[in-house]
């Protein structure tokens, strides 16, 4: 990967997320769970930074080797619109 999770964070909240404050929308792992993974995660494939910040109520996800913010978008896929 190319993209750091501190890179990660940092182009999630320029991309208008914010921390997804404890104990709301049941993260997986607990809020403050940085994931660094490769492999599917619903409609995408590759390697990305699942970190607990949303922009509003969707999920964010970074991709690792590019820097670009996904959310999930009213459809329920990740798209970098929503």
């Amino acid at each position: 990967w190319r993209i750091d999770v501190d890179q990660a964070i940092g182009k999630a909240m320029a991309a208008g997320a914010r921390a997804t404050p404890a104990g709301k929308f049941g993260m997986d792992g607990g809020p403050g769970s940085f994931r660094l993974f490769n492999g599917t995660h619903g409609n995408l494939n590759g390697t990305y930074w699942q970190i607990p910040f949303r922009i509003g109520i969707r999920p964010v996800l970074v991709d690792a080797r590019r820097g670009k913010v996904f959310a999930v978008g009213d459809d329920g896929d990740y798209s970098a619109r929503w």
